[in-house]
């Protein structure tokens, strides 16, 4: 539980306890990622999403972990006024999730951006949207629309379109979100930066 500094101080003490080496890199997914759920526990929301991030960058630094690869989110953006949606576009967050990931977000940067670290520290933050692939629960209307649509067309039950099915959403494969992360581990150009 991020939201514990307790339980990611112990996750990263087995790493400096075993003969393995400490971690070189963390990248950061844990988080509630419901908008829905965001509204009904803000606080929950807000304690997993924001000070879990908190925990997690402070472990990172005591531990002089160099590299810090972060699941941000779109709705960081709110709404947005343009489309498709630049990574210099204002962030004006709507939602308690949306706002929670941008303080997070926001702390990674901050963090990353200070001249007085004990030692070199360097994060990205990726602002992904539904995200879908293989192995995606199709059940669950929490976890992204497409695998919920997919999930109910193979069972014949109807897709629901709120509002007036003019909306755009942005669809990104896990694949491509491996490739992106992983192509960002190692990528100088990536350090500090914010990606959509």
């Amino acid at each position: 539980d991020v939201s514990r500094a307790e339980d990611v101080e112990a996750a990263f003490a087995r790493s400096s306890a075993s003969s393995a080496p400490p971690y070189a890199v963390v990248l950061h997914v844990a988080g509630q990622a419901s908008t829905i759920r965001s509204f009904a526990d803000p606080g929950g929301d807000f304690a997993t999403n924001a000070l879990g991030t908190m925990n997690v960058v402070q472990a990172c630094l005591r531990h002089r972990v160099g590299r810090l690869l972060f699941a941000s989110s779109m709705t960081v953006y709110g709404a947005p006024l343009r489309v498709p949606t630049p990574e210099t576009e204002l962030c004006a967050p709507v939602s308690y999730y949306g706002i929670s990931k941008y303080a997070a977000e926001r702390f990674v940067l901050a963090t990353a951006a200070r001249p007085d670290l004990a030692a070199p520290f360097h994060a990205t933050a990726f602002r992904m949207f539904n995200v879908y692939g293989e192995r995606q629960r199709l059940d669950n209307p929490y976890q992204g629309v497409a695998g919920f649509f997919i999930g109910s067309a193979l069972a014949g039950a109807p897709i629901t379109i709120h509002g007036t099915g003019e909306q755009s959403r942005d669809f990104v494969h896990i694949d491509d979100v491996a490739r992106a992360w992983l192509g960002a581990i190692d990528a100088q150009g990536a350090y500090n930066r914010v990606f959509n």
